[in-house]
This record gives C-alpha cells, sequence and structure tokens, in this order.
C-alpha cells in the first residue's frame, strides 16, 4: 500500500515528524531540504508488516524541483516521485514492508535520501533513517496431549434366571404302577381267604 500527499502549509506537522523521527533513527540536511522517516510499529517478528512514513519539507525560500526519494529495499515502494515544492510545502510518502528473517543484529537502520534537480541552480541534499528492531521469539506451544479414551467397564455375562430344585423321582413310573396293583391284588386274596375260613368254622 502506498499512500502519497502534499502538504501546503505543513510547518507543525513537520516539526511533529522531525520529532518522532529524533527518537528511532537519525536524519541530516542542509538548510534548503529536511527529511524525516519513521517506522510503526518500531519492532516486530520476521513477517510482519512494517510502515515507513518519509516526509520531504523545502524549507528554502524559493521552489525547488526534487528527483525521486531513494528508499531501502524493503521500503521500496516508498522510492516516488516528489516533483517542485514551494517554500515551506511538504510531501509525505507511506509504504508497507515485510520484516525479513532475523539475523545476526536486533535491529537494523533504512536509509531514505532525497536531492534536488541537477538544472537548479541550487543544490540540496537530504536523508533520514529510521530503526526498525525484532521482538523476542515467541514461546513454542506445547502439542496438545489428547487424553486416553475412557475405557467403559466389561459387561458382565447375563445370568440365566435359577429354577426351584425338583425333588428326584425314585424307580420307573411303571414300576410304581405294577407295585400298587400287586398290593391291591394281595389284599383281596388275604379278604378272600379270610372269609373263606369263616365258612369253614360256621359248618
Amino acid at each position: 500500500m502506498i499512500r502519497k500527499f502534499l502538504i501546503l502549509s505543513g510547518t507543525a506537522l513537520v516539526a511533529g515528524l522531525t520529532a518522532i523521527a529524533t527518537s528511532t533513527g537519525s536524519a541530516s540536511a542542509d538548510e534548503l531540504t529536511s527529511m524525516t522517516a519513521t517506522a510503526s510499529p518500531m519492532k516486530g517478528h520476521p513477517g510482519d508488516v512494517i510502515t515507513a512514513t518519509v516526509t520531504v519539507t523545502n524549507t528554502h525560500n524559493r521552489n525547488l524541483t526534487y528527483l525521486p526519494i531513494q528508499a531501502p529495499p524493503l521500503f521500496a515502494d516508498c522510492g516516488v516521485e516528489v516533483g517542485t515544492l514551494k517554500p515551506d510545502e511538504s510531501f509525505v510518502v507511506e509504504c508497507e514492508g515485510i520484516l525479513p528473517p532475523k539475523g545476526e543484529a536486533l535491529e537494523k537502520l533504512y536509509t531514505f535520501s532525497i536531492k534536488n534537480a541537477p538544472s537548479e541552480h541550487f543544490h540540496t541534499h537530504a536523508e533520514a533513517s529510521v530503526k526498525v528492531g525484532y521482538l523476542p521469539d515467541k514461546p513454542s506451544s506445547p502439542p496438545p496431549t489428547s487424553e486416553p479414551p475412557t475405557s467403559e467397564p466389561p459387561s458382565k455375562p447375563a445370568v440365566a434366571p435359577s429354577k426351584a430344585p425338583t425333588l428326584p423321582i425314585t424307580g420307573d413310573s411303571n414300576t410304581t404302577t405294577i407295585a400298587l396293583v400287586g398290593a391291591g391284588t394281595a389284599a383281596v386274596g388275604v379278604i378272600g381267604m379270610a372269609a373263606l375260613r369263616r365258612r369253614q368254622e360256621a359248618k
């Protein structure tokens, strides 16, 4: 994303940007041009988006025509045409860069520069640097622990209902019937013999 705009009466805004640039980087200029640069955020992790804001101000008492801004590779989109600025007029450009992988240095300085066209009678040059650092590495989160599946207690085998005990049958049913018949016949025989004896005694 690139945003650029012109500030016609930007003295107060330029002063504010200069104060920010002093705390984040460095700037140098002659009496004809001033330049400031800021970065937001000032620190990040590799892959984070950093926004740079570059301001060029004509501090001379006559118009100045500038060449394009010279920008570092991280903020190459800020290398845009500035054109002609009137006295106390400012040009502001914003661009984004992706923070590269971390190296040995925890901070790095990115420098922007500007100069006017060679055809001008007055030659002017300015530059500004912005410092971008790295945040501590994010702690690696431990892998999620999967809880062991809850084992259900083994199902008990179904128990068949107990039957009431049955008395054992001794002997065969046919044998029992014959025994009863035999006992009845014997009883009839005894009764018959007793009756026969009584008849004989009566005679």
